[in-house]
């Protein structure tokens, strides 16, 4: 709404046409100024001199915390994907959400090879310091390089 139509929809509201406002008395249009930003504000719309910067943070962190509140529900745990989709692609609250992911079934567990399940994680640990010659492997080369040195010489 520009400023002239929002000049008009005030006067409108007391009765008046545009064409008359100069000869609308003050008190009157300060009277139909007040009670339209009062109907304004009834229907949510920002209050005149509110800082648009603490609106804005104030929908972050309430997005935020809506976001949070659905991603780390106890119900997102084997429905990720669900809860990511309802988190940032809905508009839907967290306790609609969250009820939802309740009653939606887990995904199923996703293996790359039929095999997978039956061969154990060989969980191999790594050593950051140099191997000693005599020990473990080293050892065994270490022998096998002194019996072919005895049987060349």
């Amino acid at each position: 709404m520009s400023g002239l139509s929002g000049i008009a929809a005030v006067l409108a509201a007391v009765g008046l046409s545009a064409e008359s406002k100069d000869s609308v008395p003050r008190a009157a249009l300060d009277s139909a100024i007040n009670a339209a930003l009062a109907e304004g504000e009834k229907a949510g719309i920002i209050k005149a001199g509110t800082d648009a910067s603490e609106i804005s943070a104030e929908a972050v962190t309430q997005e935020r915390t809506r976001a949070r509140s659905i991603l780390g529900h106890a119900d997102a745990k084997g429905r990720e994907d669900l809860a990511h989709h309802l988190a940032f692609e809905t508009d839907m609250s967290a306790e609609a959400a969250t009820a939802m992911l309740g009653k939606a079934p887990k995904a199923a567990e996703v293996k790359t090879s039929r095999l997978d399940g039956n061969v154990p994680d060989p969980k191999v640990e790594t050593s950051t310091e140099a191997p000693k010659p005599g020990e473990g492997l080293n050892a065994a080369i270490d022998r096998q390089v002194a019996e072919r040195a005895k049987r060349v010489a």
